[in-house]
C-alpha cells in the first residue's frame, strides 16, 4: 500500500527522522534538557502500548515513567539513529511486560516455602478429604 494512502508523507517522515537524529546528536553531545522534545511526538503512542499490556491506567502510566528514564539513560547505546522510535516502543513494550510479570509473581507459591529443614517442624501429615469407605459400587 503506498505510504500516501496510508496518510503518512514520506516528505513528513524524512524530515522527522533527521529532526529526530539531530536530537540524538545534540543529546549525546551534553544537551539533556532537549530529551522532552525528542520523545513528545511518541508519548501517547508509549501509554498506549504499555495500556494495552496492563489494562490498568496508572500501572502503564507508571511503566512509560519508568521507560522514558531507560531510554534516557541507554540513548548512547542506540545503533541505528533513524529507528528512534521502534527503539523507544521496544523499551516501552518489555518495561510493560516486566511489570506485569512481577505483578503475578504474588499469584503463585513456591512448595518449597512449605517445607523446611528443621526436624523440630511438626511433621507432614495428608489431609483426608474424602471418607471412601461407603462407595455406591460396594454397595450395589
Amino acid at each position: 500500500m503506498p505510504d500516501e494512502l496510508l496518510g503518512v508523507n514520506p516528505m513528513q517522515e524524512n524530515e522527522r527522522s533527521s529532526s529526530e537524529i539531530l536530537l540524538i546528536e545534540k543529546m549525546l553531545g551534553g544537551e539533556k534538557e532537549i530529551f522532552h522534545e525528542l520523545i513528545r511526538p511518541y508519548e501517547r503512542g508509549a501509554f498506549v502500548v504499555a495500556y494495552s499490556i496492563l489494562r490498568n491506567q496508572d500501572d502503564a502510566e507508571e511503566v512509560v515513567q519508568q521507560s522514558m528514564l531507560k531510554i534516557f539513560t541507554h540513548l548512547a547505546e542506540l545503533a541505528e539513529r533513524d529507528r528512534f522510535k521502534q527503539w523507544a516502543l521496544r523499551i516501552v513494550e518489555n518495561e510493560a511486560k516486566m511489570y506485569r510479570r512481577k505483578r503475578r509473581q504474588h499469584l503463585c507459591q513456591s512448595l518449597d516455602d512449605n517445607f523446611s529443614d528443621d526436624a523440630d517442624e511438626k511433621s507432614f501429615r495428608p489431609r483426608q478429604f474424602a471418607d471412601w469407605r461407603d462407595l455406591p459400587a460396594d454397595i450395589v
